[in-house]
């Protein structure tokens, strides 16, 4: 089973932009500035601007604007923690991956060099 939809949104958000959860599900469609998105770090009050990566580009491209959030659904209700929590286990589970959280995301190799890309 592959990721698509929102949790392939959900998956690439993080890992195109090395940010914690409930920092992509903050982020908005009026955070996108050029190839990038402007991100507030809940954790840190860091203030970042985070390049796109080709796969996220491609991704947000082929994404509908349901709402405010970029990670919306239905009739633009802003995804829930719990709500992403259950779309990204289930992969996880499709897979074996169970013993890999979200967070892991935000402090893989690839999320620390783009979440140091400050503007």
């Amino acid at each position: 089973m592959n990721a698509s939809g929102r949790t392939l949104l959900l998956f690439e958000l993080a890992l195109g932009t090395g940010q914690r959860i409930g920092d992509v599900l903050k982020m908005r469609w009026s955070d996108i500035d050029g190839d990038g998105i402007n991100v507030v770090q809940g954790k840190t009050g860091a203030r970042l601007w985070v390049p796109f990566t080709p796969h996220l580009k491609g991704v947000l491209a082929e994404t509908t604007k349901l709402g405010a959030t970029i990670s919306a659904w239905g009739i633009g209700k802003p995804t829930s923690y719990r709500g992403a929590a259950d779309l990204i286990m289930a992969v996880r589970r499709a897979i074996g991956a169970e013993k890999y959280d979200i967070h892991a995301c935000a402090s893989s190799p690839a999320g620390f060099m783009l979440g140091c890309n400050a503007r």
